[in-house]
């Protein structure tokens, strides 16, 4: 069968839109696919755009975040219906209104049943995902099956783990992925990496540091192959630890992206963040002394927080030095 599988355009407020670096979701499922024998075409909007009236396949998937859901549903409506296939984290949230759109709609991690949906023996239109409980498991993402994927130089995402143990209010890592962190092996890790013809790669796992013991074995085998050039996201609790971020150092960490969430007190406990103010400033304080540069990412707009919010967290960020920072909308 011919499988398109489609990563629709960001809108400009969306931080994807600046940065072009796939989700990894569509890619997964496109390799899992081509494995067993399927035709796979992978088509990023932010990358390259084709014309839809040309476009024929027997099914066409589509992974939605909130800030594309629109444009997603909208390429949806330029197929039969019964060919379509919707999934990601917002059609996770909202199945039911996805499912206007399409044939069927997958909840949660869909590597398990894929296939059962393409060859038809998996038939519900609300399919539950299961959590892959082996991450080793996975095939290494096929880069080369998104149409236009070939600028050098382009940052590389890799997955070593999913799930979070903790449960922000604000945050649907838990809602997609489930409070059971699950990770792959540092071996099984390098050997992706090293297969990679990338100079610098971003680990997007939510919390790259959330098993110490698994990732100082990552991180010794990247200073042994001379990987270095990464970034990552952390929480604030990484930096107490300090014969870790030495080891990040080490092994050429030159940013990490750290969930601040907010400089409101109020709004961190309605969060349920488990962190404070001084958490958040000795964080940067640590980070940069071991010349690691920081992403401070903010959420704005909790019932606790008002416009002079959105400017004591620019103050904050200014005074504390953060070299970076995103500012998103609770959403």
């Amino acid at each position: 069968m011919k499988i398109v599988l489609i990563e629709p355009a960001a809108s400009e407020a969306n931080v994807y839109s600046k940065l072009h670096m796939p989700l990894l979701g569509p890619i997964y499922l496109g390799t899992i696919l081509k494995n067993k024998g399927h035709k796979v075409e992978i088509y990023n909007e932010d990358i390259h755009r084709p014309d839809y009236s040309k476009l024929n396949a027997d099914i066409i998937g589509i992974s939605i975040l909130t800030s594309t859901a629109k444009r997603g549903y909208d390429i949806a409506k330029k197929f039969p219906k019964e060919k379509v296939i919707i999934g990601g984290v917002h059609a996770s949230l909202l199945p039911d209104e996805a499912l206007q759109f399409a044939r069927q709609v997958v909840v949660g991690e869909a590597e398990e049943v894929i296939a059962g949906i393409v060859d038809g023996s998996i038939k519900d239109a609300i399919v539950y995902g299961k959590p892959i409980q082996n991450l080793d498991n996975l095939p290494h993402p096929d880069f080369s099956l998104i149409k236009g994927y070939r600028f050098p130089g382009l940052i590389m995402s890799v997955s070593t783990s999913r799930g979070c143990p903790f449960d922000c209010t604000f945050c649907s890592v838990t809602k997609m992925f489930g409070r059971e962190y699950r990770f792959r092996s540092a071996e099984n890790v390098i050997e992706e990496l090293l297969s990679r013809r990338r100079s610098s790669f971003f680990f997007c796992d939510d919390n790259f540091t959330a098993n110490p013991q698994r990732t100082r074995a990552l991180l010794g085998l990247m200073i042994k192959h001379k990987i270095r050039n990464w970034t990552c996201q952390v929480r604030c609790d990484a930096a107490k630890d300090d014969e870790l971020l030495s080891l990040m150092a080490r092994a050429g960490c030159n940013v990490v992206c750290v969930g601040f969430e907010s400089i409101n007190l109020k709004t961190l406990q309605a969060y349920q963040k488990k962190q404070t103010i001084e958490d958040i400033v000795n964080a940067i304080r640590s980070f940069h002394r071991k010349k690691i540069k920081i992403h401070g990412m903010f959420v704005l707009g909790s019932d606790n927080d008002n416009e002079s919010t959105i400017w004591d967290t620019l103050k904050f960020a200014i005074k504390q030095k953060i070299d970076t920072i995103q500012m998103m909308i609770l959403t």
